[in-house]
């Protein structure tokens, strides 16, 4: 059950509503550390399909997804997703955590809700029923619009798997592989009518070792960022607020890798799993 105020949580933490995707592996990696502390300050986490309509639907997602993770590392994800699954119908956690975002939900008590549109009448009055003062973007699939964003009084946040003002955009912990990069970061920043662009709150640095795949990296880059978040949500309600400028002169973006880019970052040494 959700304790008031959570394990070591300041009693001015505000109440905060999740947007995030349907992902089973690496997600509630970051989930399971934020619910345990927030308590009762995580009012509703609300979820909608990694590749909806506004992404052109499952298939070509799936499409996208097989070009870019190639036939084995395509096989891994479907293996692991699958077992999850089953883990979870029989009403069982994983070796290293929970099954899914829902699992962890319900057994921190916390409401959890699916939705295709963000922008829409349906999400509308699910802040209206659950009165967060913060919204808490983690790798969300759409962009939010300025009416929704207005709903929230306290801040409209986005955590972010990079080293911003660079590497903006999509997949980030790919791209600082396939770059060569010695470390990256988990970036908590507020979120503007631009993606990846309002000024930052809390940035952690995350090293890069030289036999790191993408999976270790995305795991490391998921608790580094429920660490960040922990502590910009504390800077929120103690009203210690420090704004970092995220320069767009200094910006880089990068978009979904397709399967030129897969053999690139092969050819660089590095490997997904």
């Amino acid at each position: 059950m959700a304790v008031e105020g959570g394990e070591g949580m300041t009693p001015d933490i505000p109440r905060v509503l999740f947007l995030t995707q349907n992902d089973r592996l690496y997600l509630p990696l970051f989930f399971d550390p934020v619910l345990a502390r927030l308590g009762d300050r995580a009012v509703c986490i609300v979820a909608s399909p990694p590749f909806g309509r506004a992404h052109g639907g499952r298939l070509k997602g799936a499409l996208r997804s097989a070009a870019m993770f190639g036939p084995r590392g395509t096989a891994v994800i479907l293996y692991r997703s699958l077992r999850s699954a089953a883990l979870e119908f029989l009403g069982r956690r994983q070796g290293d955590g929970f099954c899914s975002i829902g699992q962890l939900a319900r057994y921190r008590s916390v409401p959890f809700h699916r939705i295709s549109l963000v922008n829409s009448g349906e999400f509308i009055s699910l802040v209206g029923r659950y009165a967060p003062e913060v919204l808490v973007s983690v790798s969300f699939p759409q962009k939010v619009g300025r009416d929704v964003r207005r709903l929230f009084p306290s801040a409209c946040l986005n955590v972010h798997n990079g080293p911003l003002p660079a590497y903006r955009g999509m997949m980030p912990t790919f791209w600082v592989l396939r770059n060569g990069e010695e470390a990256t970061a988990s970036a908590v920043h507020f979120m503007t009518a631009r993606i990846d662009d309002g000024d930052i709150l809390v940035q952690q640095p995350v090293p890069i070792s030289p036999e790191e795949t993408w999976d270790s990296l995305m795991r490391k880059t998921r608790k580094a960022s429920a660490d960040a978040l922990l502590e910009a949500l504390e800077m929120i309600g103690g009203n210690r607020v420090n704004r970092i400028p995220n320069n767009r002169e200094e910006a880089t973006w990068y978009s979904l890798p397709g399967r030129q880019d897969w053999k690139a970052f092969r050819a660089a040494g590095r490997r997904f799993f």
